[in-house]
Order: structure tokens, then C-alpha cells, then sequence
């Protein structure tokens, strides 16, 4: 007996729900009598212990919770915290995040900014067989390859001259030729891809195509503020974006690679839930880090502390894949001129071994040698003055080192590793090293005795004189990835959004600048030089700085003779596109996903900007000409067939015809029974319009999709070129 029909012989037999729990908090007999008579109940909600059979009340009581809880069986639906065994303490590492609806799918369904209704939970317990259909792959709709040409000509341009069937030809042919690009692109998999739809659907649909594949995923979701701006439903209280949230990051960790990284936007309100949420996903052995992003805009009238800063959480797959590169920049130095060689050189990093790189003489008894230096001449004489046997048992200096009291008379100082808390530390450098290398070794004096350097050499053309004389020369180094970003405010994403648009279309637009700087220390761009059909093959700028062939990681692409792609990147809160835009003129491949109505009138309208070149944002930095392609899709509404039927509806006899569909193929919810509707009384006593509403209400709360296994179902009068299309999109062998 299904979870439904016992709730409702409860029910039926005792009344509400409340009154249920309360008879059963009070252990009354006829409950329990009525309980063990029927066996569903018994074998559920009873052990048996010899001969008697111990009621288990606190699942009864949770089971209870189906309908005051909106079919979850969670045990909190305002309270949340962090519990380990159904404790609210924090004991262990292994922390599980408790939140009520946890046990739950929400879809997130709005497609328009005012849409505010409530969402749709399918539990995973009691709505298995919904979940399971929610999630096959749905079926693709209004595919359009969008390149140069149709960026910049919508539609074919026709000279006055041209007479009717030259247009009617040249149309024919451009339709032809967009086809076949179409299909070739598909095929090859290698290509930029902006859907329309769910985003919780959409992924499941791209899983199988795209498992493992995503180098960067960026999502700057809505927060839940309660009342903030974002064209986003944004009407989720604190467990139900936790719930919406825990399920799209659970997908989305079996998109990226080893190496993959996810990078995830967010404000105070939901941060430090998310980092737990995110722990509990990914491992807390996986967090990169946390880069806080000073917006610039501070918040003069704030009722306690000015907010002008927001947080971007970074997890890696793996992080022993070392998933983030380090930043090359240009730097001005100031240069010194060899006075023995006469090579110029800069001052480099200190010889002393950190004790994060094992540095200790204890662990590494040979690297403590002595640099015995001579201030007046300049003369440097390393030594080993030590008993290497004794450095694990002596840590006092003046105990370990015997001094060479013949030099110090000639006037040399004993320049030693500086203690590494109660140990002695050690040298970068083997002593032999030193010494092949010792025209590089620079001792410098300061307030706290000497510091021992590395002398980089420099090319003479690299070095230049400023107007008094200093040498400096300007050269790139390469720095790990800051965890602070105050180099652009979020002013400039709204100016260049306006910019792109001659309107306010957003509020609070990530800039593209900031977008360049997650992009560089995460992803690498298509080797320079190589130039493929779906990326621009213009510009790049700094987006090649990180050449494909360098790559440690890149060993699939080294052994394989085809030539080495852009990395791919991940965005399915797409937004305004800020993400792909930049992806895009940096070369790498990208996917978004999108599943509010402006992505027809801003993101694709903006990305077919880029594709025709345009010049705000980034595009200067990176010398971006434009080029390449991409394929938008939408995945395809079911319940807007079933809309459209119903309200087309114009006789009750035509109600007959929808039930059996709406009951079979129709997303319902699960909650709703619909042949008890079909027979209730009231129901049956409305008129036909008042039906028609309660039919379509059922259909109202979300979006819901054509599943890719019914595309050849007659119903749908699916075409055969979007069959095809999906076919090759799916690699089914049966195209």
C-alpha cells in the first residue's frame, strides 16, 4: 500500500492529521489496536520482541509529518543547524549539515522575475519514481547556430538589384550550409552551448555528455536575501535554498575533471551555511579557499555594519591535482650591476628553507652549512662546520657549530640558517650547489644581522637607466592567486552591461575584470597559434598566456595525436552571460545555462555581441576581435502543450480526452491525486472554466520537459530534423 492511501485510511478513520499525532504522542489504544490490524502498518511501524511488538512511535509521528511538511520527512521545518548523530553539537570533523526539506529535490522553476510562487519539492523517499523521470535527459528544442555572420546580419542582406529568386536562393542555401555547420558542430562535441531551461534538469540532460569534462564552474546564484534585487525567484527561505542549492552542487561536482575547480559567489547571509554544505560535497580535504571581493559600493546607511563585500568560495575536485596556476605579471624592478662580472641581476628570493617546506636541520642534516663572509671584501667562503650525525640531538647553535676561528680572525662573519622554532633551521641549497653557484649568492646586512639571497641574472637588453641613473629592468613573474580582489568595483559591471545595452538591464552585474581574474588562475585557453571552429580565433591577449602545451596535466592531449582544445568552463546561472563572454574572448570553450526569459533578449543578444566583437569590458585587455560560434537549444516545455490544450478547451466532453495524458506524461505533482480530484464533488459541480483553472494550476508551479525517450512519440509532433539534432546531440547510434 502506497504512503498516500495510509495516510488517507488514517484519516478516513481518526480525522486530521493533528489529531492523529496527538493520539499517537499519547500512545492511545485504539490507534495502536487499529495500527497492528492492518499489516502494512504493523510490519512499518511496529518491532516485534518475542511475542510482543514495541510501537515506534517517533517514525509514526514522522511519517505524520508527510502533510505538515510538504511530503518531506525531515524533523525540522524552521530550525536549522549543525549536528553530528542528531545532535546539534559540533564533535567531529564529519560534520552533516541538518536543514529541513534536505531529503528533498526543488526544482526552482520561475521563468519570469515576477514569478514568486511556491516551489516544488519532489521528496526522495516517497517521489522516487518523479525524481527518476525529472531527471532523464529532455529533449532539445529551437537549436541555432549563431556565428560572425549571424551576429552582425540577422537576416541575409538583399541589394535593390537583386531580384526575388536570387533572395529566395541565397536564402535556401544559407539555411542549407547553417544546417550542416549545425550538425558538424554537434558532432564534434567541441562546441560553446547556451541552453534555456532548468537548471537542475538542464544538468542531468548534459550529464552524460559532459561528465568529467568542466575545468571551471562559476555560479553566482540567487542569495537569499529575502527582498535583494536579482532577476532571480530570490523568494527562498534559509532551508529551502539550502536544499535548492545542495542539489545543484551534487550534480555539478560530476562535471569537472580531476583538476576541476568550482567557484561560488555569495553574500554574509548564506556563506557560512554554504562552506558546510560545500564541505560536506566536495571534502573538506578539497577547500582552496575563500577570495573576498571588496565591491567598492559601501552601504553609508546600514543599521550596524557597512556590507560592501562579498565572498567567492573555491573547492576543487581533487586538490592534490593542484587545480589552481599561478598569475604571470609584469613587474618593474630595480636591477644592480655585477661589480666581478659585471652581469646585471636582481635581488631573488632568500636561501633560508621555510617550515613549510620541511625546514629543519633535523630533517634535512646537510643543509646547514656555514656562509663565512667577509664584509670589506666581499669574499664568501660556505663551510660545513658541524657534526651532521649530532643535528638531531643538539638544537643549541653555539653547541652544534664549531667556528673557524682562522677566518674569523681574517675578518669573516659566520653567517648561519636562523633557528626554526626550538630547532635549527637549513638551506635551500646542497652545500655542492652553493658552490657551483656561489657568483649568485648575495649576503645583504640589516638591522638583525645578515640575510643570505639569490643573484637572478638578467639580460643586458632587459635592463634600462631611469633619469638618475638607477638601473631597473621590467620582467614577468609568476605569483599564486590572491584571496582578496579589491581591483574593480561592481559599478563597472552595471556600466558596461548599460554600455551593451543603452539600459539598466541588471542589477549588480559580476564586472567582466573580475570574471578575467577567476578565468586566469583556473582555466588555460587554446594553445597559441591553434585555431578551432568554435572558438574566436582572434585576440586572446593575456587569455594565452597560459599555453595549452605546457600543461602537466594535459598528458591525454600530449599522447593523442589530435590537437589540444580550450579548456571548458561552467555557468548555469548564466544571467547577463558575463561569465561566457569573458570565457569566450579568452578563448576557452563554455556552456550556460539559463532559465529566465531574458536570456533570449540579454544573454544570447549579449554573446552575439561578443561573437561580432564587441569592444567593452575585457575585450581591449585581451585584444579582442571577435569570431567564433555557438549553439543555443531550449530544452522543451511539456506542460505548455497540456497549457495550451486545456485552454483551448471549449466543451466538458474534450476534458475526457486530457485526463489520461495529464495523469501519464504530464509533470504533476506528486502530492496530487488526480482521480480523487476527478470525482470529488466540488470538482465535478464547477463550470467549465473554473475546471480549466484547477487543471492548469496543477501545471503552474514549474516548467516541465519533453523527455529525450518520448521524442518520437506522435503526441509531441516533434520534427524530424529536431529529432536528428537531439540524436546527434545524445550520440544516439540510431540517427
Amino acid at each position: 500500500m502506497q504512503d498516500l492511501d495510509l495516510l488517507k485510511l488514517l484519516e478516513k478513520e481518526f480525522g486530521s492529521n493533528l489529531e492523529l499525532m496527538n493520539l499517537a504522542s499519547q500512545d492511545d489504544d485504539k490507534l495502536l489496536e487499529f495500527l497492528l490490524s492492518n499489516e502494512s502498518f504493523k510490519q512499518r511501524f511496529f518491532t516485534a520482541l518475542n511475542s510482543a511488538f514495541i510501537f515506534k512511535k517517533e517514525e509514526f509521528l514522522s511519517f505524520l509529518n508527510l502533510r505538515l511538511l510538504n511530503a518531506s520527512y525531515t524533523k525540522f521545518s524552521n530550525k536549522i543547524g549543525l549536528s553530528t548523530h542528531e545532535t546539534f553539537i559540533k564533535k567531529d570533523d564529519k560534520v552533516v549539515l541538518n536543514f529541513a526539506f534536505k531529503d528533498c529535490i526543488l526544482k526552482g522553476g520561475a521563468s519570469k522575475d515576477e514569478d514568486k510562487s511556491k516551489e516544488l519539492f519532489f521528496n526522495e523517499i516517497l517521489a522516487s519514481a518523479e525524481i527518476d523521470r525529472l531527471f532523464e535527459p529532455k529533449v532539445l528544442r529551437n537549436f541555432e547556430l549563431i556565428d560572425n555572420a549571424t551576429s552582425i546580419n540577422q537576416s541575409i542582406n538583399q541589394s535593390i538589384n537583386q531580384s526575388i529568386n536570387q533572395s529566395i536562393n541565397q536564402s535556401i542555401n544559407q539555411s542549407i550550409n547553417q544546417s550542416a555547420q549545425l550538425k558538424n558542430s554537434l558532432t564534434s562535441a567541441n562546441f560553446n552551448l547556451l541552453i534555456k531551461g532548468n537548471n537542475l534538469l538542464a544538468l542531468h540532460s548534459l550529464k552524460k555528455k559532459f561528465a568529467n569534462k568542466v575545468k571551471l564552474i562559476y555560479i553566482d546564484p540567487p542569495y537569499n536575501t529575502g527582498n535583494d534585487s536579482f532577476n532571480y525567484n530570490d523568494n527562498f527561505n534559509h532551508s529551502t535554498w539550502l536544499t535548492f542549492m545542495k542539489n545543484r552542487l551534487e550534480i555539478a561536482r560530476e562535471f569537472l575533471r580531476d583538476d576541476g575547480v568550482i567557484f561560488i559567489q555569495c553574500d554574509d547571509n548564506e556563506q557560512a551555511y554554504l562552506k558546510v554544505v560545500m564541505d560536506e560535497i566536495f571534502g573538506r580535504e578539497n577547500f582552496v579557499g575563500c577570495i573576498v571581493w571588496l565591491k567598492g559600493n559601501a552601504q553609508n546607511d546600514a543599521d550596524t555594519m557597512q556590507r560592501n563585500q562579498e565572498y567567492i568560495l573555491c573547492y576543487a575536485k581533487n586538490i592534490e591535482s593542484k587545480p589552481l596556476y599561478k598569475i604571470k605579471q609584469k613587474v618593474n624592478i630595480k636591477a644592480f650591476k655585477d661589480e666581478k662580472t659585471g652581469r646585471f641581476y636582481y635581488e631573488g628570493a632568500g636561501l633560508t628553507m621555510g617550515g613549510g617546506d620541511g625546514g629543519s636541520l633535523e630533517n634535512r642534516p646537510n643543509l646547514g652549512y656555514t656562509f663565512y663572509y667577509n664584509p670589506q671584501t666581499k669574499d664568501i667562503k660556505p663551510l660545513l662546520d658541524y657534526d651532521k650525525d649530532s643535528v638531531k640531538t643538539i638544537t643549541n647553535h653555539d653547541e652544534l657549530y664549531n667556528d673557524n676561528e682562522e677566518l674569523i680572525k681574517q675578518g669573516y662573519v659566520p653567517i648561519r640558517p636562523p633557528k626554526m622554532g626550538v630547532g635549527n633551521g637549513c638551506w635551500k641549497w646542497a652545500l655542492e650547489k652553493t658552490l657551483n653557484e656561489l657568483d649568485r649568492i648575495l649576503i645583504k646586512a640589516g638591522k638583525n644581522g645578515y640575510s643570505v639571497l639569490r643573484k637572478e641574472w638578467l639580460d643586458s637588453k632587459q635592463v634600462k637607466q631611469d633619469e638618475n641613473g638607477n638601473y631597473y629592468a621590467i620582467i614577468e613573474k609568476e605569483n599564486p592567486p590572491k584571496s582578496f580582489a579589491d581591483f574593480v568595483g561592481s559599478g563597472v559591471g552595471s556600466k558596461e552591461n548599460k554600455a551593451l545595452f543603452d539600459t539598466k538591464v541588471f542589477n549588480n552585474p559580476k564586472p567582466e575584470a573580475l570574471m578575467k581574474y577567476i578565468i586566469e588562475i583556473s582555466t588555460r585557453a587554446v594553445a597559441e597559434g591553434f585555431c578551432d571552429d568554435f572558438v574566436g580565433c582572434q585576440g586572446g591577449g593575456e587569455g594565452s598566456l597560459l599555453n595549452i602545451n605546457d600543461r602537466a596535466d594535459n598528458a591525454d592531449s600530449r599522447k593523442s595525436t589530435q590537437k589540444p582544445t580550450p579548456d571548458l568552463v561552467m555557468d548555469f546561472f548564466a544571467g547577463s552571460g558575463t561569465t561566457l563572454a569573458v570565457a569566450h574572448k579568452m578563448k576557452r570553450r563554455w556552456i550556460g545555462i539559463e532559465q529566465m526569459d531574458y536570456i533570449e533578449s540579454i544573454t544570447k543578444e549579449r554573446l552575439k555581441k561578443v561573437v561580432a566583437g564587441e569592444q567593452g569590458g575585457i575585450s581591449k585587455a585581451v585584444d579582442w576581435q571577435g569570431g567564433g560560434n555557438f549553439i543555443y537549444a531550449e530544452l522543451m516545455p511539456l506542460n505548455a502543450i497540456y497549457k495550451e490544450r486545456i485552454k483551448n478547451i471549449n466543451d466538458e466532453k474534450m476534458l475526457d480526452s486530457i485526463y489520461k495524458d495529464l495523469e501519464s506524461k504530464a509533470f504533476l505533482d506528486y502530492r496530487i491525486d488526480l482521480p480523487e480530484i476527478l470525482e470529488n464533488k466540488e470538482f465535478k459541480e464547477l463550470d467549465l472554466e473554473k475546471k480549466k483553472e484547477a487543471l492548469l494550476s496543477i501545471l503552474d508551479s514549474n516548467m516541465d520537459y519533453v523527455l529525450y525517450g518520448d521524442i518520437e512519440d506522435k503526441d509531441y509532433a516533434i520534427s524530424s530534423e529536431v529529432i536528428e539534432l537531439n540524436k546527434i546531440f545524445y550520440g544516439d547510434d540510431n540517427v
